[in-house]
This record gives structure tokens, C-alpha cells and sequence, in this order.
């Protein structure tokens, strides 16, 4: 096993390897990914024509052999892996993949050196690095912390660029988290990816110090605001009806950050997380 293998549970976090006790053996499988393709009849009845094509969702295998006396070991196994939960796989501490008991553990019967194996299962089944990239797309943008040494110092740096171009080096189109922060009162902030034109706009008027958050890495679009005081609610309604959460290309992608009205008090920070369709060592 010429890599590390940790997961991040309900039950805390457990690690495989020599160090703890668990030796993997096999672990099937951080690279491929299946496709499911719908088709119909290709033209004069020769082949077929695809449609339409989705990845699948992916399974992972572990199996080994708990060293030594094993007791205590096989209950925390069983723990940590219990059926109807779920957590994160992380690989080698680059990437990482949600993912859900599938099959909890099966382990030998011997108090000594019994072999085990389990599977999980990753609804969405990329990788996705453990750092993310955060890109500023407009906006009043923080160069220090305090405390500071005594000299000349920037404080913050206000971005004018008319779009920015955001870097996804990832093998597959990648997920953001965009927050939107009034500095200064404004009206209907959005993005847009000027290569396809699709956009993502909030419909509402924003007071000095409101945040507005949208993350598109969950299962699910999540649109979250928070009040200058920073109270936290639920801005999904005041999401545009004609917004499209657009993936970001493997590459270049030019953003660009606007608002319906007063355009100066906007700051606008995206996030990236570059996604894997397979990892290695």
C-alpha cells in the first residue's frame, strides 16, 4: 500500500495502514468510471444513435487484514463503518469522495490477523481535491490581517476587471461556491460565464454588509444569505428564475461579476474545487 487511506465518518475519523492496524490489500477501485448511454436505432437500422449519456455511480471496495489481536480492532471496524451512515474517503490527504456504507464489514472469525472487507458507495462519483482555488472576480479585495509590523502597508486591493479568467485543472468540468458581498448598498448581483452566456443572478437589493452564498458541490444547489449582523436564512427564492449553475470547463473560463445597480459595491469571491474522474498515487 504505497498510499494513505482515511475515512471521515459519523464516528470520527479512521485510518487504514501498518500504523493502525489495518492493512489494505485491495482497494477496488479509485480510477475507473462507467457511462450509461441511452440510444436509439442508428440511421437504416445500422448501430445505434446515442442520446444521451450519464456517469454512473461509483462503488468502492476495501479488504485487508487487521494485524495482530484483533478484538478490539474488529468492534472499531464495525463502528466506524456501520450500516445507514456516511462520510468522506480521502486519498493520499489530495482527494477526497463522499460516499455511503454499502455493505459494512464482513471479518473472520479469528482472534488473530483476520482478514475483513467492506464497500461503499459514492453517489456522485468524482474526486474532488482537498484545496480549493479562490479566485476574485470583482470587488474590495483583503491583502492583511492584523496585527501588522510598523511600515507601508495595502490593506485591500479593489478589482475593476471586466471579466476574470478562472483556471479549472481538473480531468472533468468542476463545482463552485460564489459569495456575494455588498460592501456598499446594490441591486441584483450576478456572474456570468461569458463563453456560453449562462448566468447566475440574485434578485434582490442587498444593504451594506449582506452576504449571499451559493454552493453548487453538494447533492444539492444550496443558496444561503446571511444579514450584516450575520444571521443566517435561506436566499433560494431570491435566485433568478433564468440562472443556470453553470460547471466550470476543464481550462479557461472568463467570469465575469456584475450588478443590476451599483456595481461599485460589489465583492464577488467564486471557489473551486477541481474535480477527478480517477486518482493514483
Amino acid at each position: 500500500m504505497n498510499y494513505t487511506l482515511r475515512y471521515a465518518g459519523e464516528h470520527g475519523t479512521f485510518s487504514f495502514g501498518a500504523d493502525s492496524g489495518f492493512i489494505v490489500e485491495h482497494f477496488s477501485d479509485p480510477t475507473g468510471q462507467c457511462v450509461a448511454f441511452t440510444t436509439s436505432a442508428g440511421i437504416y437500422g445500422v448501430g445505434q444513435k446515442i442520446e444521451a449519456a450519464s456517469v454512473s455511480p461509483k462503488s468502492f471496495t476495501i479488504s485487508g487484514t487487521i494485524s495482530g489481536a484483533a478484538a478490539h480492532q474488529k468492534q472499531r471496524l464495525l463502528t466506524a463503518f456501520a450500516p445507514q451512515t456516511r462520510g468522506t474517503l480521502i486519498f493520499d490527504d489530495t482527494y477526497q469522495i463522499d460516499v455511503a456504507v454499502q455493505n459494512s464489514p464482513t471479518i473472520e472469525s479469528y482472534d488473530t490477523n483476520p482478514r475483513f472487507s467492506l464497500m461503499l458507495f459514492a453517489a456522485f462519483p468524482y474526486w474532488r481535491d482537498t484545496t480549493s482555488q479562490t479566485t476574485a472576480l470583482i470587488g474590495l479585495i483583503k491583502k492583511h490581517r492584523f496585527p501588522l509590523t510598523i511600515g507601508p502597508h495595502t490593506f485591500a486591493v479593489k478589482t475593476e476587471a471586466q471579466f476574470v479568467n478562472v483556471f479549472n485543472d481538473g480531468s472533468v468540468p468542476g463545482r463552485w461556491v460564489l459569495e456575494l458581498r455588498a460592501d456598499a448598498p446594490l441591486v441584483n448581483p450576478m456572474i456570468q460565464n461569458v463563453r456560453t452566456g449562462e448566468i447566475v443572478r440574485v434578485n434582490r437589493a442587498m444593504d451594506t454588509g449582506e452576504r449571499i452564498v451559493i454552493d453548487t458541490t453538494g447533492a444539492e444547489l444550496t443558496v444561503t444569505g446571511y444579514t450584516p449582523d450575520n444571521t443566517r436564512y435561506d436566499a433560494f427564492r431570491y435566485l433568478d428564475i433564468d440562472s443556470v449553475p453553470f460547471p466550470l470547463a476543464v481550462g479557461d473560463n472568463l467570469i465575469k461579476a456584475d450588478a443590476g445597480a451599483h456595481r461599485a459595491g460589489l465583492t464577488a469571491i467564486l471557489s473551486v474545487c477541481a474535480y477527478r474522474a480517477g486518482v493514483t498515487p
